[in-house]
């Protein structure tokens, strides 16, 4: 039953017109990310391009492993083959979560308490730091000017990810911490180990 399943979707997933979607989808995420920001000015509202932001990096995250571990599944692959315009983004969003954010409130910029260890705002700054400099060099200059280093800066995206696990965690839930970016973290890891291990069983 699963294997007719996989046939249905790969079948679909080839069709002229998933073809076509999948072609245009690419360049409409690059180009539209740099609307984000002027979606932000028009609604006043920066929590959504955070979510957002949360989203893509959790697709950039388990999209490798899932195809390793299937790859008979060709809409994996075609996801797989967007990861950089999913990652710019996540780097959009972000961007403009966190600028909204000191947009909204400046003054809260220099308070002390925002920037403790116990608090969200230290680890979504990292993060955002982290995402900013990943959105600059995800570009094909970067990758020949950065050469073999272009590769370890943007393996920083895996830092990054728990960073913001922390960090949504700490703005809490109904029970003061919030436990699912958590739980999210730990399967994330899960599954790449998976990936990891079948891979190198394979060679």
């Amino acid at each position: 039953m699963m294997s007719a399943l996989i046939n249905s979707l790969n079948t679909y997933t080839q069709t002229p017109l998933a073809n076509k979607m999948f072609k245009w989808m690419h360049p409409v995420m690059i180009y539209g990310s740099f609307l984000l920001p002027f979606a932000f000015l028009a609604t006043g509202e920066y929590k959504d391009f955070g979510s957002l932001a949360w989203a893509a990096l959790i697709v950039i995250m388990v999209i490798r492993p899932l195809v390793d571990l299937f790859p008979k599944i060709i809409l994996f692959k075609k996801v797989l083959a967007m990861r950089r315009g999913i990652g710019i983004v996540s780097g959009m969003a972000a961007l403009t979560h966190g600028i909204g954010f000191f947009y909204l409130y400046p003054s809260e910029i220099g308070a002390n308490y925002l920037w403790s260890p116990n608090q969200f705002f230290l680890y979504g700054i990292i993060g955002l730091v982290f995402s900013t400099l990943l959105l600059i060099t995800s570009n094909n200059i970067s990758v020949r000017f950065l050469g073999k280093k272009w590769k370890w800066l943007q393996r920083g995206v895996y830092g990054m990810f728990y960073l913001v696990c922390v960090h949504i965690a700490l703005i809490g839930g109904r029970y003061g911490i919030d436990y699912t970016p958590i739980v999210l973290g730990i399967a994330v890891f899960v599954l790449r180990v998976f990936a990891w291990n079948k891979k190198r069983s394979a060679k």
